[in-house]
């Protein structure tokens, strides 16, 4: 991934492969470059999170000054670990915080930024250049073994028209099978619901546990819907092993901020 600093002081990455399009706006954050203070210093973008709201509201304010848009633009979801996917149409406005949950969102409209909320799980950007649809994904673990991916790329296919050969795909920062320890509870779900336990599970130090692998299970959901390898970029930065740079609901337990990660067709 690339690293870009926007207004002086908010570093925002971004995906090689997306940045080759000038149709399209995407990033992802990191902990850096807000206002928030103590555990959530200091870019949190999440209300759940337990900071002030006033303060992520300036917060979210400062991303949209940076990228350029306006804060309602930032088109949000109320994630819940399901694998339903949201249409974002022209009349979409950002999500209201009893709406009904989503943890993907697709779009043909230019000037709305799909954006998801991360601290350790997934987020997964993907664009097809030929029909001009882009898509944001949450892929949690609950998310991941219900296909959220798969469920996301039917829905670029069917309702768009896209090829998933000319898709390509980004996933953001996130937590690695190098600290993402399951149980026997976890463990099942995956079995049982992705058919495998093979490369999605690594065996661990301790009797009944794991290392899940959320990325090459939603590399492998890609894949299967047609997307070329060469098309997925990973950049395996383990959110729970940097702490410094990276919220890690894992690591820090639930007092940490959230990261945000979007993509906008240009008006």
């Amino acid at each position: 991934m690339l690293t870009k600093k926007y207004n002086g002081m908010i570093p925002l990455k971004h995906f090689e492969n997306l940045q080759r399009f000038d149709d399209i706006f995407h990033f992802a954050t990191t902990r850096a470059g807000g206002l928030s203070s103590g555990v959530f210093a200091s870019f949190n973008l999440g209300f759940t999170a337990g900071d002030s709201s006033s303060i992520v509201n300036k917060n979210r304010q400062l991303l949209a000054d940076a990228i350029g848009i306006k804060p309602d633009q930032l088109i949000t979801i109320r994630q819940s670990h399901t694998n339903k996917v949201r249409i974002v149409t022209a009349e979409t406005e950002a999500a209201a915080p009893d709406s009904e949950p989503y943890d993907a969102q697709v779009t043909a409209v230019p000037g709305k930024c799909l954006s998801v909320i991360v601290a350790d799980c997934v987020p997964i950007l993907l664009y097809d250049p030929t029909h001009k649809v882009i898509a944001a994904v949450h892929a949690g673990w609950r998310g991941t073994v219900r296909k959220i991916t798969s469920e996301t790329l039917q829905v670029m296919m069917k309702k768009f028209g896209s090829n998933p050969r000319h898709i390509l795909a980004g996933m953001g920062p996130s937590i690695g099978p190098c600290c993402y320890e399951v149980g026997q509870d976890v463990i099942d779900e995956v079995v049982t619901r992705l058919g495998s336990r093979e490369s999605f599970l690594i065996e661990g130090d301790k009797l009944g546990k794991a290392r899940l692998d959320l990325w090459e299970a939603n590399r492998r959901q890609m894949i299967e819907a047609g997307v070329l390898l060469d098309h997925i970029e990973i950049p395996h930065i383990c959110t729970s092993c940097n702490t410094a740079k990276y919220y890690s609901y894992r690591k820090e337990t639930e007092g940490t901020g959230r990261m945000m990660a979007g993509i906008m067709l240009k008006p």
